[in-house]
This record gives structure tokens, sequence and C-alpha cells, in this order.
């Protein structure tokens, strides 16, 4: 094997592992977050179905009975969606910090220039990492948006005459029933249009993210909503549109802008954290093979190599 073809093989195989060195360096204060937004994205996605089944729990208690239970399923469906999320991120806290960060194991390598740039890539945490955040994404945005679309309309209206007229359990069950019948359908549209938002904002850029139009999103949400609620509304002297923007115009704007900054904050953190490991060098240089224990020297030199001293004084 000629001189030439080991000295650049040493170049660019060594080149790469000190890259490699210096973006786990540069990582290591940024994974703790990038683990935080995981568990974050797996607590709102758990806290986003239990909402959800407790949504259909109200509705099947209005449908098969006649006392206070619908009451009771509403009020404890959101308490229960907050519990789980704080439960599951106190969890997943728990279970993150005790483990310990484990060490980066070095790739073994054969010598070969192609296989072994492939493994030294393979080697870093940040792929791994994010294909389990995108793949959170998705759920930890729709879930909570279309949990929130279908109790916080009912809760609002329960804080609203709780605090205004003192009311029993059983009088707000029917107002429920009689929610059910005339804006059910509004409900199920905002859900709807909630979902879509949310599946919207998944698919865009970080850079697309920033641009979006986060008033025109949800004052179309808002209208749509009131104007599914107007259907019957000839008929009731235009009570439930009326009804559906107050209520509306509480909570939707706030839930579509929150959603928004909150995915934005969220990638802004992964986006510099794959900066810190996209740095490379020219390697359109062919070599030959080296021998697996003339390769391995060559990483351990590079990641056993003692860190520049500073000068005294």
């Amino acid at each position: 094997m000629s001189h030439a073809y080991r000295s650049a093989y040493e170049q660019l195989v060594g080149a790469r592992l000190a890259e490699m060195k210096l973006a786990r360096e540069t990582l290591a204060p940024l994974l703790p977050r990038l683990r935080s937004i995981r568990s974050a994205r797996m607590a709102r996605a758990l806290a986003g179905g239990v909402g959800l089944a407790g949504a259909a729990w109200t509705v099947g208690c209005a449908i098969v009975g006649d006392d206070a239970s619908p009451t009771y399923a509403l009020l404890g469906s959101g308490l229960a969606a907050v519990a789980t999320y704080v439960l599951a991120r106190g969890a997943l806290a728990i279970a993150g910090a005790s483990k310990r960060a484990r060490r980066w194991e070095l790739p073994r390598l054969t010598g070969a220039l192609d296989v072994d740039l492939a493994r030294i890539d393979a080697s870093s945490p940040l792929p791994a990492l994010r294909q389990r955040l995108d793949a959170l994404e998705v759920w930890s945005t729709t879930l909570p948006l279309a949990a929130i679309s279908l109790l916080m309309p009912l809760t609002l209206h329960y804080l609203f005459l709780a605090a205004a007229d003192p009311t029993s359990a059983e009088s707000f069950a029917r107002w429920i029933r009689i929610s059910m019948v005339i804006v059910g359908h509004a409900h199920l549209a905002l859900m709807a249009l909630a979902i879509a938002f949310g599946r919207k904002l998944t698919r865009l850029s970080s850079e697309g993210l920033g641009l979006l139009s986060i008033h025109r999103e949800w004052a179309r949400a808002w209208g749509i909503a009131i104007l599914v609620a107007a259907m019957p509304g000839v008929l009731l002297i235009a009570v439930p549109p009326l009804l559906s923007a107050v209520t509306g115009i509480v909570f939707i704007p706030f839930m579509f802008a929150l959603t928004r900054r909150r995915l934005l904050n969220e990638r802004a953190t992964f986006d510099l954290a794959e900066e810190a490991s996209t740095l490379r060098f020219d390697r359109d240089v062919r070599v030959a093979p080296l021998s697996v224990e003339e390769a391995d020297s060559i990483a351990l030199g590079v990641l056993e190599e003692p860190q520049p001293q500073r000068a005294a004084g």
C-alpha cells in the first residue's frame, strides 16, 4: 500500500472522527432539551388521547342516562387529561434521569474509506432521536387540539354558569344534552378543522411555520364553526351561532397560536442541534483499504488526542 494512499485515508477518516467528536461535544448541552421535547410530545399525545376518550364518555353518559353523569364526565375528562400530562412528564423525567449518559462507542473500522465514513456518521445519536421526535410530532399536535375542541366549549359554559349563577350538576347535564342536539355538529366541525390545522403545521418546514399567518388560520376555523352552528339558527333565533361565536373567540385563537409557537420552539432546538453535526470536509478521494488494526489505531489516536494547554500568564 502506498504511503500516499495511507496518508489520504488517515487525513479523511481522522478528520471525520474529529468532526464527530466536536459535534458530540456541541450536542451534549442540547441532548437533555431534545429528550425533554420527546417526553413532552409523548405526554401531550397521551393527554390528548385521554381527553378524546373522556369526550366520548361524556356523550355516552348523555345518551344513555338522565342523571348528572354527563357533567361529572365532562369535568372529570378535563382533569384526567391534565393529570395524565403532568404524571407522564414526571414519570418520563424520572426515567430519563435514571439513565446514565452513554459514552460514544467507537465504530469498528474496516480500513475502507466509504464504509468507515458511513459507520462514523451512523454513530451519531441525532438521527435516531430525530426519527422518534418526528414520529411523535403529528400525534402530539393533533390529539390535544381535537380533545380541546370537544371539551373546552362546554367546560367554559359550565364555568361561566357556575360563576354567574351557581347551577346544579343535574341542570347542566340537561344543557349538555341540548347542546349535543343543537350544536354538536359544530363541535365536530371544529375538531376536524383543528386536526387539519395540526396536520398542516407538521407538514410545514420551520421557515414555513414562521411565515404562516396564524390569525387567518384561527379566524377561518372560527368562522366555519359559526356557520355550521348557524344551520338551525333560523329556528332558534340565531342563538346557536351567537353562542358558538362568543365561546370560540375565547379559546380558538389561543389554541392555534400556542400550538404553532410550541412547535416553532421545538423545531428551533432541533435545527440548532442539526447544525452542530452538518460540518463536512470534501471526501471525493478514493484510497486503498487499510487493515483493521491500522484503522483502529488512527481512530484511537484522534479520540485520545490531548487537549492543548493554555499558556500560563
